[in-house]
């Protein structure tokens, strides 16, 4: 499940529920990889991600949700800019 926004605020509550029902979250931010990274370690279970990326920028946009989709995640963390 991509959570977008999830460094933070509703987002940071949408993943802990989705990760809560047993969902591997992929936790985006644009520019909060500290407060992401703080959200990975709140989140129930295993293989949760931290993502970053600029949502404005259709090009960004196409290789994160190709990456998403398949999930090939290249590590802990990767930026789309």
């Amino acid at each position: 499940m991509v959570v977008t926004g999830a460094s933070r605020g509703v987002g940071r509550a949408v993943a802990v529920a989705f990760a809560a029902a047993g969902d591997r979250v992929a936790v985006h931010h644009r520019d909060s990889a500290a407060l992401a990274v703080e959200t990975v370690g709140l989140l129930d279970g295993d293989g949760h991600v931290v993502v970053r990326g600029d949502l404005a920028d259709p090009d960004a946009v196409d290789t994160f949700a190709q990456e998403v989709r398949t999930g090939a995640y290249p590590g802990p963390e990767h930026s789309y800019s």
